[in-house]
């Protein structure tokens, strides 16, 4: 497990990406329950077009849509 985490952190280092972007790299492979080069090839490959799992393939990737309310107008 250590050693996972380790790989993890030294690559997204690697990839000079800016700290909030590496959060969320780190987040959506929790979510997705993945290792942090899977979700970058992943996210990579859905952005070209590429073929992905099904598991990976989503319609949306909004999890709480916004609802917007408008009062009444006289």
């Amino acid at each position: 497990m250590f050693a996972e985490i380790f790989a993890t952190n030294v690559m997204l280092m690697e990839l000079n990406l800016q700290p909030e972007v590496k959060r969320e790299i780190s987040s959506l492979a929790i979510q997705m329950k993945s290792t942090v080069p899977e979700t970058i090839e992943m996210c990579l490959r859905m952005y070209f077009s590429l073929p992905v799992p099904d598991r990976w393939r989503k319609d949306s990737w909004i999890t709480n849509p916004v609802v917007m309310e408008y009062g009444g107008f006289s």
